[in-house]
């Protein structure tokens, strides 16, 4: 997870088993400084389930549950507690008042002759930008207990949140994806709102392609117009669609484009070198192709007798690095 320097960052945590009690979430500062443990927010409080469909997708709720709670982390992912048949996870794909559609259809039917709960899964945290003032990591731990039979379980998720200065995102989301290709709309999966996990895994993708190609000192988030990548993500975000339903071929031919438009975008960053937040003349539009000096690292010795032309040139283009002697 990265947060943006000097801004609010919502942390969010999806609990894995439904929990017996709230998670807290305790972090440290980069500079060493504590905060928490305290007291997560659900996306929704629970809800009594009154009935189930005949079609096993249906579930009527005692009271109206908000469409809010398919957005953020895990969307629509909760657990469906009984007394009779435990509980199973459901994904919420849609709220209409007292009733809320699941994604997939149960495995089985479930005995309701006392009513049931709907548990959200998902939980959030804001971390204030009082404390994202600084760029590093922070540390992070989610304590939380399971409710399983015959006793609940402790136990703690620990993971870092990275400030940094502007967070690496092309800009693209499911609304731009489907208006420059309209197919895709008919292609969301039954147990998804819309295709922004596969929007997401693509820009994971992307960042992975981004620092490849960077120099070592140098990470995606230098990157001050990371816009120039919209279009190789838009094509990435389709392959995975592609990928998905099995189209392999047209998977194939849609992550080709998307590397061509990448090599593209690499030769027109504008990137933050000497890392002072801003942009001097020298650091527009630099152009990332082909290899780099760093690329192939050794020492390279001149003879003791005259050295060639073409020595003398080794030298220059592979310079010489510490402890990568061969």
């Amino acid at each position: 997870m990265k947060a943006a320097q000097n801004k609010d960052f919502v942390f969010r945590f999806s609990a894995p088993l439904p929990l017996a009690a709230t998670p807290t979430l305790a972090y440290t500062l980069p500079d060493g400084t504590t905060s928490g443990p305290s007291a997560m927010t659900p996306a929704h409080a629970d809800v009594t389930v009154t009935a189930l469909g005949a079609d096993r997708r249906t579930l009527t709720l005692s009271a109206s549950a908000s469409a809010a709670s398919l957005v953020g982390v895990g969307p629509g992912r909760a657990w469906l507690i009984t007394a009779e048949d435990g509980f199973l996870g459901v994904t919420i794909v849609r709220v209409d008042g007292t009733t809320a559609i699941l994604g997939d259809v149960l495995p089985r039917s479930l005995s309701l002759t006392s009513s049931a709960t709907l548990s959200w899964a998902g939980y959030e945290y804001t971390i204030p930008a009082a404390d994202t003032a600084t760029r590093g990591l922070i540390n992070t731990t989610v304590a939380y207990t399971t409710a399983e039979a015959p006793t609940n379980r402790f136990k703690v998720q620990k993971g870092t949140v990275e400030v940094v200065r502007r967070p690496f995102d092309s800009g693209l989301t499911h609304s731009s994806l489907v208006s420059a290709m309209p197919q895709l709309a008919d292609m969301v999966p039954r147990r998804q709102q819309d295709l922004s996990p596969q929007v997401e895994a693509a820009l994971e993708e992307l960042r992975l392609y981004v620092r490849d190609d960077l120099l070592a000192d140098q990470t995606e988030d230098d990157i001050f117009n990371p816009e120039v990548f919209l279009e190789a993500h838009r094509y990435l975000s389709a392959a995975r669609v592609y990928e998905m339903v099995a189209q392999l071929d047209v998977a194939e031919r849609m992550r080709e484009r998307a590397l061509a438009l990448f090599d593209r975008a690499m030769r027109q960053l504008t990137l933050d070198t000497d890392d002072d937040g801003i942009i001097d003349s020298d650091e527009i539009n630099l152009r990332r192709a082909g290899g780099k000096p760093t690329d192939a690292r050794g020492t390279y010795s001149l003879p003791s007798v005259q050295p060639t032309q073409r020595e003398k040139d080794i030298a220059i283009e592979f310079p010489r690095w510490r402890g990568m002697q061969h």
